[in-house]
């Protein structure tokens, strides 16, 4: 078995694949590493996100944002055996990489010292939920806003009008624009909340038409660093439901990434609570989103969707 793989998605960080993949196999050489290690690249689109096998690793090391990592999560969650995941952040939110210690690294020290703590570090439970059985996902899902703006980010990003703007202005930018095109939107639908509280006890909340979005979170940070809540833990079973009703509750949430308190303490009134299951019941069509990534037919129409525990991997600390 081999210690690592390193699976680079040729398009994330402005394209910058080749020659990032150029960089791993220098550092991995020099580090004695090259034999123990591959590098490879993410596949376009389909069902796999790798031709190979992944029993021949100890250890995936994800090369790009948190899509990346997401993609590659579909195909560890549903296997027995689970390599260890790791992250080498070049996206443009780097979520889990934040969580991980990994962004904060490569930030500070750069590539070649990251490649090698991530070959020499320690892991930590992550918990994996799954989406109508369907997909899976490690940092946040939802409906509404947010989602809205990521669908359309998603569908538009790799058009050469807006490849070309994220060179010159960078990818949050282009982002933020897409942001400021969908302030208007709310759901034009009334949403049932089906869940069990930390007792277990069922529960069951109604939210009017008009929402922004309902978000659902089980790391301490979403959307490029903001803090939904401070309840977040990664390996404890549980995820954060918040329910973002008005535009300004919007705006508070992005701001908690510049704020040194989470949403819930900065509105105390928030709809918000944990759960191990959540049922999203609702009659007409919105955008979903997963760490991230545009899902088409999610959710189908009139099925709504349902949200628990699915499955834990290993993610390397650094």
């Amino acid at each position: 078995m081999k210690k690592a793989l390193f699976l680079i998605n040729p398009v994330s960080g402005g394209r910058s694949g080749e020659s990032l993949k150029q960089s791993l196999e220098v550092i991995l050489r020099d580090l004695g590493a090259q034999t123990d290690c591959d590098t490879a690249f993410t596949l376009a689109g389909g069902p796999s996100v790798f031709q190979g096998d992944f029993d021949a690793y100890d250890s995936v090391i994800a090369a790009g944002g948190d899509g990346t990592a997401a993609r590659i999560v579909q195909e560890l969650a549903r296997r027995e055996k689970k390599p260890r995941l790791g992250i080498v952040p070049i996206g443009t939110g780097n979520d889990l990489a934040r969580v991980s210690g990994a962004y904060r690294l490569y930030k500070q020290k750069g590539l070649g010292p990251l490649v090698e703590a991530l070959l020499a570090g320690s892991t930590r439970r992550l918990d994996v939920f799954s989406v109508n059985g369907e997909l899976f996902f490690t940092n946040y899902c939802g409906i509404g806003l947010d989602a809205k703006i990521s669908n359309d980010y998603n569908r538009l990003r790799h058009s050469p009008f807006m490849r070309a703007a994220a060179a010159v202005f960078g990818g949050r930018a282009a982002y933020a624009w897409f942001s400021g095109r969908n302030l208007l939107y709310h759901m034009p639908f009334a949403l049932e909340l089906q869940y069990a509280d930390t007792g277990k006890q069922p529960r069951t909340l109604q939210i009017g038409q008009g929402a922004r979005q309902v978000l659902v979170t089980s790391i301490p940070s979403y959307a490029a660093g903001a803090r939904p809540s401070d309840r977040c833990r990664i390996d404890d079973g549980l995820f954060e439901v918040t329910v973002i009703a008005t535009l300004r509750q919007w705006f508070m949430l992005h701001m908690t990434r510049f704020a040194k308190l989470p949403l819930q303490r900065l509105l105390p009134s928030l709809m918000q609570f944990q759960t191990t299951t959540l049922a999203i019941c609702f009659s007409g069509a919105t955008c979903f989103q997963a760490d991230g990534e545009l899902y088409e037919g999610l959710p189908a129409p009139g099925r709504g969707l349902t949200i628990q525990a699915a499955a834990k991997l290993d993610l390397i600390f650094v």
